[in-house]
């Protein structure tokens, strides 16, 4: 029941959220490895509009669950255990990325990254130690 009742307040999300075009209509909702945790893909974006349209649908959710009486958390691992965390998870590239050579780009953007690797963790919000542990295809702090 739970995973039924988790995937049709997925879908409603989904719909709601492709009615008001922030998230592609050929996305795949997905009930991942246990009953509490969820996803779906927001439309490619440009810029702001990515951060924009990522609020949007996280609203979209809140108010969705919230009709329902069914409490949603962002939490980065919402019941402790030995398993995935549910953090959000960011597609980022550039023209030159993608195009002849965008491996070396990338490598370049990552190392670049690496500097203040420690400040833009404590920025993406609290409790990513727990979930960032080097286990569960995830990479561990610093």
């Amino acid at each position: 029941l739970h995973l039924a009742l988790g995937f049709v307040l997925l879908l409603s999300a989904v719909t709601a959220a492709v009615s008001v075009a922030i998230v592609t209509p050929l996305t795949s909702p997905l009930l991942l490895l246990y009953s509490t945790s969820s996803y779906y893909s927001v439309a490619p974006s440009v810029g702001i509009s990515a951060a924009d349209e990522y609020w949007a649908a996280r609203y979209i959710l809140e108010r969705i669950t919230e009709i329902t009486g069914v409490v949603v958390s962002f939490d980065p691992k919402p019941i402790p255990g030995d398993w995935d965390g549910a953090g959000a998870h960011t597609n980022y590239s550039t023209k030159s990325m993608r195009n002849e050579g965008g491996y070396e780009v990338i490598k370049k953007a990552i190392e670049k990254l690496g500097l203040r690797h420690k400040e833009y963790i404590a920025a993406y919000g609290e409790g990513n130690e727990r979930r960032l542990t080097r286990r569960h295809e995830t990479d561990g702090l610093l």
